[in-house]
């Protein structure tokens, strides 16, 4: 079995793929370093692994895994992964975007998709055919959305998502919360709708801690998948055990 481990912004997964399936999944926030680390506690006996993190708080951890999993990946640029990455600047570029796009390409080998994380930050990423990572943008997350206009002003609350949706708010709360909202949803369709002029078969896929909240107010067909990423980690780690035979 092979054991993952993504440690986000917000929240931290780890994960059990056996035969390729996701058989096991716990989910913390990632802020609370005991509650990690007892998820660790859960799983022995492991052969493989791979760890991904976002933040460098988690060395401790690391050096656990490494002691007591034989095939371990401390997830990195350096890392070989089963596509073509076209960035410019790969030591910048998130671990979670290359997962993502690493999972896309696992989903569906031979189409063109482009990869909506809506999470802390929004980021919108593509992935040919050919299995060429392109790259793709970097935006405001819905939260952070709420908590600028809260941060840099003197007047605007902060204020929660709402399921509610109008174009034009009647108060101050429902004026943010259309303009933040909408703002996200906009953007999102624009970027589909564009990319689907130039690649006719697009698959888009959606993940991310705020996916549930957008998918269903997305204009075109999308792919939900919360599990995005750590499929793409074990996409990954199968790629590199195969590598190291």
């Amino acid at each position: 079995m092979n054991f993952v481990i993504d440690v986000g912004n917000t929240l931290t997964k780890t994960s059990l793929f056996k035969n390729k399936k996701l058989i096991k999944k716990t989910v913390c926030k990632s802020d609370n370093l005991d509650e990690v680390t007892a998820l660790l506690s859960l799983y022995s006996g492991l052969k493989a692994g791979i760890f991904s993190s976002v933040s460098n708080r988690y060395k401790k951890i690391n050096k656990k895994l490494i002691s007591e999993i034989p095939f371990f990946i401390d997830f990195s640029s350096e890392t070989p992964v089963p596509l073509k990455n076209a960035y410019q600047t790969p030591k910048t570029l998130g671990k979670d975007r290359l997962a993502a796009v690493c999972g896309a390409k696992y989903l569906f080998p031979e189409n063109d998709v482009l990869v909506i994380d809506a999470g802390t930050a929004i980021t919108i990423d593509f992935i040919d055919k050919k299995g060429v990572y392109q790259g793709g943008i970097i935006s405001p997350g819905l939260n952070m959305r709420f908590k600028a206009l809260h941060s840099f002003t003197k007047r605007l609350p902060l204020i929660s998502p709402s399921d509610e949706s109008v174009l034009t708010g009647n108060t101050t709360e429902s004026s943010i919360r259309a303009g933040v909202q909408n703002s996200c949803v906009f953007e999102m369709n624009e970027y589909v709708a564009r990319f689907k002029r130039k690649h006719n078969c697009l698959i888009t896929i959606i993940t991310g801690g705020d996916a549930v909240f957008f998918e269903k107010k997305l204009k075109n067909p999308i792919f939900a998948d919360s599990d995005l990423v750590l499929k793409g980690l074990n996409f990954i780690l199968d790629y590199n055990l195969k590598l190291k035979n």
